[in-house]
């Protein structure tokens, strides 16, 4: 289970006259939460009032970036995006960071009692992530095209969800050269 934190959320609520979209914006409420084993905290830039204990096999992820923000991490492959929290965090070293995208690394950038930072940067290409021959051939076609649609599609995916693209793609392309 992901823990993430907004710091606004829009939200609708019916009324007589069809829904109504509703803003809450975040207040000083404090967040108190115990991230157990297995279960992760992303964390998202600006983020503020929490009370986090972690336990041993935790989890820290970083929120996701808009694809604007990761197509600039890979255009300046030593450029770093930072996203703070601030609060108290109880037990941070036992969390691990898990790498919430394929074609970046996540790092720890500061853990204390009260600050927590992960950076993300650009990390291995989309041929490194892709498995197959077939796979890899697919892989630089779409880094080669940078503004196309399947890239930016496939720009923020996860691991698995990179993995499944370049499957279901690369099966396409061995198809069509055995017509």
């Amino acid at each position: 289970m992901n823990l993430k934190f907004l710091n606004a959320l829009t939200y609708q609520t019916p009324s007589a006259g069809g829904f109504v979209s509703t803003t809450k914006a975040s207040d000083t409420t404090q967040v108190n939460a115990v991230i157990n084993a297995g279960g992760a905290f992303v964390v998202n830039d600006g983020a503020h009032n929490l009370n986090l204990t972690f336990k041993e096999g935790s989890l820290l992820k970083a929120a996701l970036l808009s694809n604007a923000e990761l197509a600039n991490l890979t255009a300046n492959p030593t450029l770093k995006k930072t996203i703070n929290a601030s609060g108290k965090f109880r037990g941070h070293n036992l969390a691990n960071v898990e790498d919430s995208y394929a074609f970046f690394k996540t790092a720890k950038e500061t853990v204390s009692g009260s600050n927590l930072a992960l950076s993300l940067q650009k990390g291995k290409s989309m041929e490194e992530v892709a498995s197959t021959s077939a796979e890899k051939s697919f892989a630089r076609l779409v880094e080669a095209n940078p503004s196309s649609a399947i890239y930016s599609s496939i720009l923020g995916a996860t691991h698995s969800v990179a993995a499944a693209y370049f499957g279901a793609f690369s099966n396409d392309l061995d198809f069509k050269a055995q017509k």
